[in-house]
């Protein structure tokens, strides 16, 4: 096995990861059972020093890692180093935001990529009609708006490609059998564009399932009915329940 060629003092200048640290104690425990074979003493010892020092390493990486604290979402706060990269200090200041600034930025952002999917309105519409006031909700609420945009947009497309005129009846062959490919490579689009339109609609439908199934939780409702069957073969079926929160025909919501 080849030497990692690292030592404990070198510990700090590699900023090893705990990841890294449980490589090395892998390959520490692979050297002790090494060792443990036999073999010349010397080529033991040695080996047996190769496995103690990568050990320390992991030790130091272990000892030496930071104070872990939850941070902002339930994420772990990470610590923002002014030497780090752009993004990755930015994802140091999320997780160590205060929950009020976290919630108004999250809001900006989600309303910024309901502006980005041309659905602004619609979201916001969604979100409010809806009751959503969660994050997860709203997200839901969102991106059921943003697909159904999409799906009339596509059905637009479609349309506009089934209403284009062609005239088969040209002067000559030629022109006719070009007018015939152009509606059929028109004819294709629709078809294509109305598949789409029909994905972003089923979305939309799952969004909005979700969505309630959020809000309002898991609801099964169960059916008993009461049958007697009375003289001459005639059944009468009693009993029928209402689903909860829906009041019954003519009757009104309870308050």
């Amino acid at each position: 096995m080849a030497d990692p060629g690292i030592s404990p003092d070198g510990a700090n200048d590699l900023s090893l990861s705990a990841a890294d640290a449980e490589v090395l104690l892998a390959q520490a425990e692979a050297l002790r059972v090494a060792a443990a074979d036999g073999g010349d003493p010397l080529w033991r010892a040695e080996t047996i020093a190769r496995a103690k020092a990568l050990e320390a390493v992991a030790a130091q990486v272990f000892t030496t890692a930071p104070a872990l604290a939850s941070g902002s979402g339930g994420e772990v706060a990470q610590v923002e180093n002014s030497d780090d990269p752009w993004p990755k200090r930015k994802v140091a200041r999320a997780s160590r935001t205060q929950p009020d600034l976290l919630d108004a930025e999250a809001s900006l952002e989600r309303l910024d990529l309901a502006r980005t999917a041309n659905a602004l309105p619609l979201a916001i519409d969604a979100a409010e009609r809806s009751g959503a006031a969660s994050p997860a909700e709203q997200m839901l609420a969102h991106q059921m708006a943003a697909a159904h945009a999409m799906a009339m947009r596509l059905l637009g497309r479609a349309d506009a490609f089934l209403a284009r005129r062609f005239i088969l009846h040209q002067p000559s062959a030629a022109a006719a059998e070009a007018e015939r490919k152009a509606e059929q490579v028109a004819s294709i689009e629709a078809g294509r564009l109305s598949t789409a339109a029909a994905r972003m609609m089923e979305a939309t439908a799952r969004a909005a399932l979700a969505l309630d199934r959020l809000r309002h939780g898991n609801r099964q409702t169960i059916l008993v009915q009461h049958v007697e069957v009375q003289d001459g073969g005639q059944a009468v079926v009693q009993g029928a329940i209402a689903p909860p929160d829906r009041p019954p025909r003519g009757g009104s919501e309870r308050t």
